[in-house]
């Protein structure tokens, strides 16, 4: 049995998907199931190499060698967002299985696409996902290479404790647990112009500066740009311009377009540079967002806030004065 470390934070979601239902999975999708028949990583390594950099010339194929070598019984620390990580086991008797193997009913649950970069795949056990505070100081720093995998034979200690390490009681996650869907069902009663507040008052929660709802039907919009709410930290100078969406289920790509080109047209070919630095975001009270949401969110560096985080936010902001603020913020937009 071989301990390693495997990250999936290629091609996310999907890995993430996949991960969630007991997948690990990795790329190079180039590499077809009857290559890896054919260019066996055990028995003709060499050949395989070779065939490698045919396909990939400027990587290094370790990286796939070391997924291909996972087998039943290994353990992998899989490093996850919100530092946390998880400790899988590889099932028993299972192999590494190229992409082209799996069920398409499986493919469409997962939302598979065949421009997807996901070559192969192998099924695991979950044994703990956990935060990395808990777990020693040698396995927190080995988390921090950025390397797709490595073997840490050496961490065999580390890992085993970090299995039973049981997670200390967290009031404020129990609170949010418990309270942040029906927090969120209560804003998705709200209508299109309380929500808007709604985000005002937050931002003006955390320290805003100025927090207010642009006019609807400016003269000066152009074409689908459009911007919900503007907060100034003026001490920081910094100013979040906010495209707030009431939605449930999934919010697509069209909020990003919006914000993408308010801050095209507005803000990146202003020819009067204010000195400070505009930063956009998303807030949905969606579930989710699309695939596609996401890739022009990332590729435009736009922060996207969906229904569940949004209530985590509100609740580290503190609720108290919520109803007499946001009556107060309508009253000043109206005056």
């Amino acid at each position: 049995m071989t301990y390693y470390l495997h990250r999936i934070s290629h091609c996310w979601p999907l890995s993430k998907r996949m991960f969630d239902d007991g997948y690990l999975t990795i790329g190079w999708s180039a590499i077809s199931r009857e290559d890896l028949v054919n260019l066996s990583v055990e028995n003709n390594l060499e050949g395989f190499k070779n065939f490698y950099l045919s396909k990939y010339p400027k990587s290094n194929p370790n990286r796939l060698i070391r997924f291909l070598k996972f087998r039943g019984g290994d353990t992998v620390v899989v490093p996850l967002p919100n530092k946390e990580f998880a400790i899988v086991e590889i099932s028993e008797n299972e192999k590494i299985h190229a992409i082209d193997e799996l069920d398409q009913e499986l493919k469409q649950k997962f939302g598979y696409k065949p421009e997807d970069d996901i070559g192969f795949y192998v099924k695991f056990k979950l044994i703990i996902i956990t935060q990395r505070c808990l777990a020693s100081k040698n396995l927190q720093l080995r988390m921090k290479v950025r390397q797709v995998n490595v073997e840490i034979e050496d961490l065999k200690a580390d890992v085993n404790k970090a299995k039973f390490q049981k997670l200390p009681f967290n009031l404020h996650q129990e609170i949010r647990n418990i309270t942040n869907s029906n927090i969120l069902k209560c804003i998705r009663e709200l209508s299109d112009s309380d929500l808007e507040n709604l985000v005002a008052w937050y931002m003006k929660n955390i320290g805003a500066t100025n927090a207010k709802v642009l006019p609807k039907d400016s003269s000066e919009k152009q074409e689908f740009e459009d911007a919900d709410v503007l907060a100034e930290f003026e001490s920081l100078g910094v100013v979040f311009l906010v495209q707030v969406k009431a939605h449930e289920g999934i919010t697509d790509d069209w909020a990003v377009q919006q914000i993408d080109k308010f801050m095209e047209l507005r803000i990146n070919n202003s020819r009067d540079f204010d000195g400070l630095t505009y930063i956009p975001w998303v807030i949905s009270t969606c579930d989710k967002f699309s695939e596609m949401a996401e890739k022009k969110a990332l590729d435009a560096n736009i922060r996207l806030v969906n229904g569940t985080l949004f209530v985590q936010m509100l609740l580290d902001a503190g609720i108290e004065n919520i109803n007499s603020d946001i009556e107060y913020g309508k009253r000043l937009a109206n005056s």
